[in-house]
């Protein structure tokens, strides 16, 4: 019998940090990829609603969720 344990089961994302058009326009970098951005915006612990917004330019949760699992999946490939 196959035992599934899902080890990002509990992982929400809890980025707090609320940037505004004027700190992204200071920005200086250019990301190959949507997911590029999403990596920055995580990196730099912003928050969900300003990654779907700058990062993503999307309102809809399941696109940040779909992000964010790639994301979880390339950091435990990593490690």
């Amino acid at each position: 019998m196959l035992n599934i344990v899902k080890k990002n089961a509990g992982n929400k994302y809890n980025g707090t940090v609320v940037v505004t058009e004027e700190q992204v326009n200071k920005i200086d970098k250019s990301f190959s990829s949507k997911f590029d951005a999403f990596c920055y915006g995580i990196a730099n612990n912003w928050s969900k609603k300003s990654i779907m917004k700058y990062c993503l330019d999307t309102e809809r949760d399941q696109y940040f969720y779909n992000y964010y699992l790639k994301y979880q999946a390339s950091k435990s490939k990593s490690e």
